[in-house]
């Protein structure tokens, strides 16, 4: 089974998916991706559940279309949020705090959504946002990439 996006965040981009073993389990995240034509592919989404790779990341694949490796990384800081039940009344708070400060989001369900904080020097204010959420009890936060 996989996990899949519904709504990558550069799906204009996109012309490939590629399988990402999500670790300590059997599925795989399906990772939207732009060919770049020397063997390589460029990330186009914000991965939800693998570790170590972020949106703009060069990846490679192997013969079975599951992705062997980050050939590049692109600089930019993902972060993943989850909202209990009880947390679900700051989502709306949440984001709109993220996009003011320049972050991007993909929802994987209705409480677990993925961040790209942009570079990672860009990303100071939403790492301490993130930070200061997650310690008053609003999300959970975990960095991601």
């Amino acid at each position: 089974m996989s996990r899949v996006h519904l709504s990558p965040i550069w799906r204009d981009k996109a012309n490939y998916i590629i399988n990402a073993a999500i670790p300590d389990d059997e599925e795989y995240e399906q990772l939207w991706v732009q060919k770049m034509g020397d063997g390589t592919f460029m990330v186009c989404c914000i991965p939800f559940f693998i570790y170590g790779v972020s949106l703009g990341d060069l990846i490679a694949e192997d013969e079975n279309h599951y992705m062997t490796s980050v050939v590049r990384r692109s600089g930019r800081f993902t972060a993943r949020l989850y909202f209990s039940e009880e947390q679900r009344r700051f989502k709306r708070e949440t984001v709109d705090e993220l996009i003011a400060h320049g972050a991007q989001n993909e929802w994987a369900t209705e409480s677990l959504m993925s961040v790209d904080c942009g570079t990672l020097d860009a990303s100071t204010h939403i790492v301490d946002y993130l930070i200061r959420g997650h310690n008053t009890g609003k999300f959970l936060y975990e960095n991601a990439g």
